[in-house]
């Protein structure tokens, strides 16, 4: 198959917006040792400060203590024992009842979950043998059957588990009695009351089809899946689900970050608006430029102060986070991530936080990557806002002969025309684009450097692209 890369887009802008500018500060060197397949940021010591605790795939999970002024240190050595699982999530949450943030790492490929009780100092007691052995990417922790306590339910391949808790963090697998039979590979798992009852329903972000189980209030679930959830005429696959009341009615709305391991699955991400009974249209056509990356996980922030909340978007392989700014209503734009984030935000990431790590009151970022180094980058300055300035973010990819593109574009600069010429300036052909969106079939082009520009009454953009068989 042709891939298609943009190596470079020449941007411009004039308009500013209370965004930042984020610069890159410094971690412990082990904060990279493995990959971060998820990270979680909470106030395990109690000292007022927010730390850092990554799950590592094969290798040793790690806790960061932070000062409070950006600089943090590796204490996993008091904290979690060194052995090497398959760890893909984290949750956190007061497990025994002693007031203090427990951690618990969802394990895949080994099956062997890791659980440490917060010993009242931010040190921790392995207590990883009361958990059941199951193939998870996922876990979550809330009260599932409403008896004051935290209980546990791991998103795994195969049936789900639910591990009601007896208030002491000793764990029951009442899986048979509380949840609907399923055979899913689990990816994520998020709770969210879809309809406002009160209680906790499951959002399961799944490989081979998503789910959705709505708790009767006592921690029974029932599949609504069929029912709620929009029907879709393509198959997806589902790395993980985020929430927020994105058009202001009081329900939660869900993003569904997706990615294709097998050929045929779609893509594009998705964005399932709720109708304030517990049912969800897909609203991704209406609502979000389209986009083509492997999408695997994402962030729900107000990141230009104006109320509304924006998406942060990680992407694999290799490439810069994605920014979507709100534009109040619940519809996205894509704005240019380069222009907050430098160039070294770029890399195979795959899990996200965002939070106050310094003490400057702004949100800062904290980037997991895949056999990469991890980086935290904090905010700074006030930046301009490309999105906001008419100039449009374009994205472009090859499947097979088809060159797809995808312009991201406010009202005042939409591009009509896109022309492909090839290093010598040679015009191999040209294309209208409609909606923001064009498809063009490149047959018999051979391997090398394109470059594709866009006009509308003058040239708006020229990115060079290369074209590798």
């Amino acid at each position: 198959m042709n891939r298609l890369f943009i190596l470079l887009c020449i941007l411009s802008s004039t308009a500013a917006v209370a965004q930042y500018k984020y610069t890159r500060g410094i971690l412990p060197a082990t904060a990279s040792t493995g990959s971060s397949m998820d990270v979680r940021i909470a106030d395990l010591d109690k000292n007022g400060t927010p730390d850092i605790i990554l799950a590592k795939e094969f290798n040793r999970n790690r806790i960061l203590l932070g000062n409070g002024k950006g600089a943090f240190a590796d204490a996993t050595l008091t904290s979690f024992r060194n052995v090497f699982r398959d760890s893909e999530d984290i949750t956190l949450a007061d497990l025994d009842g002693n007031g203090w943030t427990d951690v618990v790492f969802a394990s895949e490929d080994d099956a062997t979950h890791e659980m440490y009780l917060n010993n009242g100092d931010g040190t921790f007691t392995d207590v990883s043998t009361r958990l059941p052995k199951c193939i998870a990417n996922a876990v979550v922790a809330w009260d599932a059957d409403g008896d004051g306590d935290t209980d546990l339910y791991f998103g795994c391949e195969g049936q789900d588990r639910i591990l009601i808790n007896n208030g002491a963090a000793l764990f029951t697998d009442e899986t048979n009695a509380r949840l609907p039979v399923e055979d899913r590979v689990t990816q994520d798992v998020l709770l969210i009351d879809i309809d406002r009852d009160g209680d906790m329903d499951v959002a399961c972000g799944n490989e081979n089809g998503n789910a959705l189980y709505v708790n009767n209030g006592s921690g029974v679930f029932t599949d609504v899946s069929a029912e709620r959830l929009p029907k879709l005429d393509v198959e997806i696959e589902t790395r993980k689900i985020v929430k927020a009341d994105l058009n202001g009615d009081g329900y939660d709305d869900m993003f569904l970050c997706n990615m294709a391991s097998k050929q045929g699955r779609d893509i594009r991400d998705r964005l399932f608006m709720n109708d304030g009974k517990g049912f969800f249209t897909d609203a991704t056509e209406q609502r979000l430029p389209y986009e083509f990356l492997h999408t695997f996980d994402a962030v729900f922030e107000d990141l230009n102060g104006d109320g509304a909340v924006d998406l942060f978007v990680a992407y694999l392989p290799n490439e810069i986070p994605g920014v979507y700014i709100n534009k109040g209503n619940g519809s996205f734009h894509e704005d240019s991530s380069s222009v907050y984030l430098p160039g070294s935000a770029t890399g195979n990431v795959i899990s996200v936080a965002m939070a106050d790590l310094n003490g400057d009151g702004k949100k800062d970022i904290y980037l997991g990557a895949v056999q990469q180094e991890d980086k935290i980058f904090f905010a700074g300055d006030g930046v301009t806002s490309v999105a906001d300035s008419g100039i449009p973010t374009v994205r472009a990819y090859i499947s097979g002969t088809e060159l797809h593109v995808s312009v991201s574009s406010p009202e005042q600069a939409k591009p009509t025309e896109a022309v492909v010429v090839d290093i010598l300036g040679r015009r191999l052909g040209a294309f209208e684009v409609q909606g923001g969106r064009a498809t063009y079939t490149m047959k018999g082009i051979p391997a090398g450097v394109y470059y594709l520009t866009l006009y509308s009454g003058g040239t708006l953009q020229t990115i060079p692209l290369l074209l590798t068989n």
